[in-house]
């Protein structure tokens, strides 16, 4: 019994440095997109603001299951680029937190 919980006890200590990399990247993108996506909602250009209008409510409705699924095989599929699965696993985590965080109603006075 001891050997099999000092098994898993070793496996989530190897596997946390990627944890903690799947954390904060997908955050700090999410940080970046997310400013970009509301300048784009508070830009006086009609098409921009349509654009981060669209970009917010289908990431906030699209479940991540479905947005990993279409990141790792559609993307590679339509665009033939082949990336690694880290960089997949870090794009489709932070396009919902980027639509949430660029959640701007209104323009700002």
């Amino acid at each position: 019994m001891f050997d099999t919980i000092k098994d898993t006890f070793l496996v989530i200590v190897r596997a946390y440095p990627t944890t903690l990399m799947l954390s904060v990247f997908p955050f700090i993108l999410a940080l970046v997109v997310g400013f970009i996506v509301a300048s784009f909602k508070m830009s006086t250009w009609r098409v921009l603001r349509v654009l981060g209008t669209l970009y917010v409510n289908f990431f906030r409705n699209l479940p991540y299951i479905i947005l990993i699924l279409i990141v790792f095989y559609g993307v590679p599929m339509w665009l033939d680029i082949h990336s690694s699965n880290f960089l997949v696993a870090v794009v489709a985590l932070a396009r919902t937190p980027a639509a949430c965080f660029s959640g701007i109603s209104r323009r700002w006075p």
